[in-house]
């Protein structure tokens, strides 16, 4: 039998939290209204309303950036995007992928420093060992979050490998 949590205070307000029997298994589950409050006024949410911001589709309140870039020799905390300082860097995806035949380490990370292993929130930390017929490589699939605002996405190799790194983010503020 379906319960209803009944609505506080004066008027006729629609309960926030009820219960209700599922037909097919005699289960019975919390139906709970998803609100939001915009300029004052109570808005109920519905299933379209609620974009998943790391999609990036069409008509999403979020832009979807690509950034690539390679490098033929060592980088220490080189910047692939740069963080302003109100916003987050939200990355959905990440390629990193070598060339040539030169061995070498790579990291891929969110901070504004030299990366510290075990402290920068990492999104790639290997080591590839490319040759003249192996070209190895990673694909990433987020969402990878910066951890503070104004934190950038950046690499350090070590070794002078050649790597390409492309990844596809959004910010939000």
């Amino acid at each position: 039998m379906p319960v209803t949590i009944p609505a506080t205070g004066s008027g006729t307000a629609t309960p926030i939290v009820s219960t209700d029997n599922v037909t097919a298994d005699s289960s019975q589950v919390q139906n709970v209204a998803l609100v939001t409050v915009v300029a004052g006024v109570l808005a109920r949410l519905t299933p379209g309303s609620m974009a998943a911001p790391h999609i990036g589709l069409i008509g999403d309140p979020w832009t979807l950036v690509h950034e690539g870039a390679s490098f033929t020799s060592a980088q220490t905390s080189t910047d692939i995007v740069v963080g302003g300082a109100s916003e987050k860097l939200v990355v959905t995806q990440c390629q990193v992928q070598a060339y040539g035949t030169t061995a070498f380490t790579c990291q891929v990370y969110f901070g504004t420093d030299s990366f510290v292993r075990g402290t920068n929130r990492t999104i790639f930390d290997g080591e590839f060992g490319p040759g003249s017929t192996y070209k190895p490589g990673a694909i990433l699939h987020g969402p990878f979050i910066s951890g503070t605002n104004g934190d950038d996405l950046k690499i350090t190799t070590v070794g002078n490998g050649s790597v390409t790194v492309n990844v596809w983010y959004y910010v939000v503020t």
